[in-house]
Parts: structure tokens; sequence; C-alpha cells
């Protein structure tokens, strides 16, 4: 099992699988703030990363961002069908 040292000073090892987990849910979380930034045009935002930095939050941002675009689908059709 591979295994990340998240701070030189802390002895504190933590399963990679994990790490990678929380990671991927900050990124996930900065879905709000980056929809804000954007004021809220999903259709005209282009997103990237820089390869080997944030790739794994980065994932994390999309899935965010595709269930924030489901949601706005399902609305649209629940309102079509009003």
């Amino acid at each position: 099992m591979q295994h990340v040292r998240l701070n030189a000073s802390i002895s504190h090892v933590v399963p990679i699988r994990i790490f990678i987990k929380n990671v991927k849910q900050l990124g996930e979380q900065l879905t709000p703030d980056i929809l804000r930034a954007v004021d809220y045009d999903t259709e005209h935002t282009v997103l990237s990363f820089i390869p080997n930095t944030a790739e794994v939050a980065y994932y994390g941002l999309i899935e965010g961002l595709q269930s924030y675009v489901n949601e706005q689908k399902i609305s649209a059709i629940q309102k079509s069908w009003a």
C-alpha cells in the first residue's frame, strides 16, 4: 500500500487513497466559488490545470461542476413539464 507523508514535522502517514479522496473533496468544494467567479456561465467557461500539480483537485472540481450542470438540466426539464 502506498502512503504519503503530509508534513515533514508530522510523523503521521496517511494511505494514498485517503489523501487522494481528501484532495479531490477540496477541489469539489471550490465549485461554488468557481461558479460565482464565472457568473454561472458554464457554457463559455474553459477549465484546465497545470500537469503534476493539482490534477486530483481538478477532477474533484470537474465532478462538482458536472453535478451543478446536471441539477440545472433536471430543473429545466421539470419546469418544462409544469
